[in-house]
């Protein structure tokens, strides 16, 4: 096999590792932007539950 399909091979693992690794971080964003939300959800809860009625 010639060198430059060897290179071929390289770039496109490398290609192909960036995109999964970039899937991930886009994936763990999501999951992180959703348990902050889950949180100032059940921390607004908890604040209106501990108010005095008006």
């Amino acid at each position: 096999m010639a060198f430059g399909e060897h290179a071929d091979r390289f770039g496109w693992a490398a290609a192909s590792r960036r995109r999964v690794l970039e899937q991930a971080e886009r994936e763990q964003a999501r999951e992180s932007e959703a348990a902050r939300e889950r949180l100032l959800r059940h921390a607004a809860a908890a604040g209106a539950e501990h108010r005095p009625a008006a």
